[in-house]
């Protein structure tokens, strides 16, 4: 290759190669098919001891270390367990976005339940349509949002059963009281190694239902694998990175400011090392893939939020 040639590719100085971003996807991505049994849910299994207390995902008022989630989703995969869940069995979420929302989906869907990801701003016929299409035996609800579904209850098919997550209705079972039942119980036994491959179905997501009602769409655990690992190549995550969620509408109108400066970049508050995250998915797509690389910089924990070393 010749010296012009070789200055025509190399990016410029302090700006990211386009190239690179490509086969760090590429190099991420590549190994998933080789390994159809490792899920992304399996992820946490051989991480180093310190990257398992390092803070993981956090909300207001509430994180978990990347052992403390791990350790949370088994409680879930061990309550699917006992609930009888077979594989392909579909089980409704219905919760904002929060910490306990990820060990959730991970745990069930880590047996071969299926987890269908209900949209938080759904109500009414919209609702009841989204949670019978997907016919879960279990629908999991977090109990600012139960007076949705009970005013729905009777459209239901299948009647499923009702789990509140949170205090202040008697009337349904509290999912996590129910799991502080498996705390103690050694992990990893034989009963809980289910053959799940990349090939299994992991969740619904919905469309928005602009054109109709919304329609659930089967997303694999291979689908996952691609979307979380292609989406680490491309933005270089790091271990040392923080990805935060800014609200629907500070989204919307980061993106309008965007698209009128005809930028694909911006800064927060000059921390050069943050990555910002849309809503994850709105309740539909569950790994926040629309999010903006910006200059990076750690962004430490906020002392509120951080987790008792596990």
């Amino acid at each position: 290759m010749t010296h012009q040639a070789e200055t025509a590719v190399r990016p410029a100085p302090g700006r990211p190669s386009s190239a690179r971003a490509w086969s760090r996807a590429l190099e991420l991505t590549a190994p998933i098919v080789r390994r159809p049994d490792r899920i992304l849910p399996d992820g946490h299994r051989g991480a180093r001891r310190d990257v398992r207390r390092r803070a993981g995902p956090l909300s207001d008022g509430e994180c978990l270390t990347y052992r403390a989630l791990a350790e949370r989703s088994t409680r879930y995969a061990r309550w699917a367990i006992e609930q009888g869940l077979a594989k392909g069995d579909a089980v409704c979420l219905l919760m904002p976005n929060r910490p306990e929302y990820m060990a959730i989906w991970l745990g069930i869907t880590r047996v071969g339940g299926v987890v269908a990801l209900l949209n938080t701003n759904l109500a009414g016929p919209s609702l009841a349509h989204c949670i019978n299409i997907a016919a879960p035996r279990h629908l999991i609800v977090a109990a600012e949002l139960v007076d949705r579904v009970t005013a729905v209850r009777q459209d239901l098919a299948g009647a499923p059963t009702i789990w509140v997550h949170g205090a202040g209705h008697d009337q349904f079972p509290r999912i996590d009281d129910d799991i502080e039942r498996y705390r103690r119980r050694h992990a990893g036994t034989e009963a809980e190694r289910r053959p799940v491959t990349i090939d299994d179905r992991a969740l619904y997501i919905y469309t928005s239902g602009t054109t109709g009602l919304p329609k659930a769409a089967n997303v694999s655990h291979a689908r996952v694998m691609q979307w979380s690992h292609w989406f680490a190549g491309l933005m270089d995550v790091r271990s040392s990175d923080r990805m935060l969620q800014l609200p629907a509408d500070v989204s919307q109108r980061r993106r309008r400011a965007r698209d009128r400066r005809g930028s694909g970049r911006r800064r927060l508050g000059g921390d050069p090392r943050t990555i910002l995250c849309a809503p994850v998915l709105e309740r539909r797509r569950p790994l926040g893939l629309h999010a903006v690389p910006v200059h990076r910089r750690a962004v430490p924990v906020p002392a509120a939020y951080r987790a008792a070393p596990a």
